[in-house]
């Protein structure tokens, strides 16, 4: 019977941290643990820890710089079979989730990593906003373990992933840290999972009711942006994470700013200076008038 490992990091969400853990708590499967990283909450966070410590296997409050390095440090207290990560303000919308997770992976030995739907709702009213979905087509790419995933980040299908309640093989990811800057660390993750040559799979229905919200979506699109294009880089080389840049943006000016370039400095650098080379043309044709 494969144990599940729960990792939740969390700061300050203590208006829905008892949500949260009493859907897992109510789960019909039982062989799971779970761990609680906090960036040290000023809120009530830490009292509802304490108050279900006896069914919590590990947790620790201390500051850290971002929910990447909250998940690093949990990642060290993982002793499952398959790790899945929950967002503190998120439930499970039935107590069969963790079974039908757990059916897939043991049903399907070569899985890696499980994906699902999501149910998407108001962070206050619990209204239901939208579902949503992963494509297919995607996963087929993905276990291609080729270049027609360029196709597919391209057109932000990668990026529309649906990266919450995403579940792993624990031995898949053994050699893995979260890049604690990185504002869009689960996308370089699963590049680094498909670059590695992982097994993609899909339950197509939703298993997760979460809150609209969160550092992904509340980052500022620059900071967004500049970190999947050197995501691109890391594992496609500079042209191709040219190419793959956002229309409607100028890649070339972007990758200058980046690395701290104007756009002109970083051409002047490269011997590209056609202002100078405009002066001596000009100069040479009035010295021949001179003359």
């Amino acid at each position: 019977m494969l144990k599940l490992s729960i990792i939740i990091p969390t700061y300050n969400s203590g208006e829905f941290l008892e949500q949260a853990l009493l859907s897992i708590f109510n789960q019909t499967y039982k062989n799971f643990e779970l761990i609680i990283v906090d960036g040290k909450s000023t809120d009530n966070t830490v009292d509802i820890i304490k108050k279900y410590n006896s069914s919590i296997h590990s947790w620790i409050s201390e500051k850290d710089s971002s929910p990447a390095d909250g998940t690093n440090k949990a990642l060290k207290y993982v002793t499952g079979d398959i790790i899945t990560f929950f967002g503190a303000d998120d439930y499970y919308i039935d107590n069969t989730a963790l079974e039908q997770m757990a059916n897939e992976f043991a049903g399907n030995p070569h899985i890696d990593l499980l994906f699902s739907n999501i149910n998407v709702i108001d962070r206050r009213t619990e209204e239901f906003i939208s579902s949503s979905t992963n494509d297919n087509k995607l996963f087929f790419s993905l276990n291609k373990h080729d270049d027609s995933i360029l196709r597919h980040i391209k057109l932000g299908y990668l990026t529309g992933l649906v990266f919450a309640g995403m579940s792993i093989r624990t031995a898949a990811m053994s050699d893995f840290q979260f890049d604690i800057s990185n504002v869009v660390p689960d996308y370089e993750f699963i590049l680094y999972m498909w670059r590695k040559g992982c097994h993609f799979h899909y339950i197509d229905h939703p298993l997760l009711n979460v809150r609209q919200g969160g550092v992904s979506q509340t980052a500022k699109t620059r900071l967004v942006l500049r970190d999947r294009f050197l995501v691109n880089k890391k594992f496609f080389g500079l042209l191709t994470a040219i190419k793959l840049y956002p229309w409607g943006s100028s890649p070339f000016i972007q990758y200058c700013r980046i690395h701290g370039f104007t756009f002109m400095r970083y051409l002047h650098n490269h011997g590209f200076r056609p202002l100078l080379w405009a002066r001596t043309v000009i100069s040479g044709m009035s010295s021949r008038r001179k003359s």
